[in-house]
């Protein structure tokens, strides 16, 4: 790429200048066109029309001149450095916060930041530090941050319905810079159900066996599980697979979690006592 052409002919002195095609930009003793920028391969033809005065050969020179440039783009990264927050899972009716830290790793003072978050469809706004209003989207003026000085913004939320949440928090600031992270947060709703089965009738001093199944048909994995059934005074608890204990009157599993579509069977066997009542 050649850039700023410039062609210069100076009429000989034993000739005189009649036309030229294109037309020079200058028509005095010296010819001069400019051509501005001329890509790779780009011709330009010049007819000129000189007349001899017949004193001898014309010698007639052409020069031309240009620049040649190279441009090369180095894109500068902000100092600044923005991480956001929030537990993985949750479930409903669970509160929880978001949490988005802001650092200026740099050597030099950043201002006019602004961050901007929005609340999804299904989460509720609870409240903010610093403090905003609370509607769509939220925003929070932050200012300048100095080198080595870092701001974090909390807001809580609580969940109306079971779903994926991804929310992102944008960060603008003084030089066009900006910045985004986001996160994502499942909530589920439990949905536990349970199953018991046994036989019908049973014969005096033989043993019953009992089926207890767990099904989680949520989406979220449900801890802590408390599952108690209770045993006749008139039965004996022989046996309960599941680490089952009797404790007053009703047999007891602790259940650490059960994962979403799975499901958590055992037997008990009790037996009716031998002696019948008078």
């Amino acid at each position: 790429m050649a850039h700023r052409v410039r062609v210069r002919n100076p009429i000989p002195q034993n000739a005189k200048y009649i036309s030229a095609d294109p037309k020079p930009e200058n028509e005095g003793t010296e010819l001069v066109w400019l051509f501005g920028t001329m890509k790779p391969a780009e011709q330009r033809v010049i007819t000129m029309v000189l007349q001899a005065d017949g004193k001898g050969d014309i010698e007639n020179t052409a020069r031309v001149s240009f620049e040649h440039g190279q441009t090369t783009k180095t894109r500068v990264a902000s100092a600044l450095r923005m991480e956001k927050r929030a537990p993985e899972r949750a479930m409903v009716s669970d509160s929880w916060s978001y949490t988005i830290d802001v650092a200026n790793t740099g050597a030099s003072a950043v201002g006019d930041i602004v961050i901007t978050d929005n609340i999804p469809e299904g989460l509720e706004f609870l409240n903010s530090n610093p403090s905003t209003k609370g509607e769509n989207p939220l925003v929070w003026n932050i200012g300048k941050l100095d080198p080595g000085q870092t701001r974090r913004i909390e807001y809580q939320v609580a969940a109306k319905k079971a779903g994926e949440y991804s929310t992102a928090a944008k960060l603008s600031a003084a030089g066009g810079f900006t910045r985004e992270a986001s996160c994502r947060t499942v909530v589920g709703e439990p949905k536990l159900k349970m199953y018991k089965s046994g036989p019908d009738r049973r014969a005096v001093g033989r043993p019953a066996t009992y089926h207890i199944t767990l099904e989680n048909e949520g989406n979220y994995q449900i801890r802590n599980i408390r599952l108690a059934s209770k045993v006749d005074a008139s039965f004996v608890m022989l046996a309960a697979s599941g680490g089952g204990r009797l404790l007053g009157g009703e047999v007891v599993w602790e259940i650490p979690y059960l994962e979403p579509g799975k499901r958590k069977t055992g037997p008990r066997r009790p037996a009716r006592r031998m002696t019948e009542k008078a």
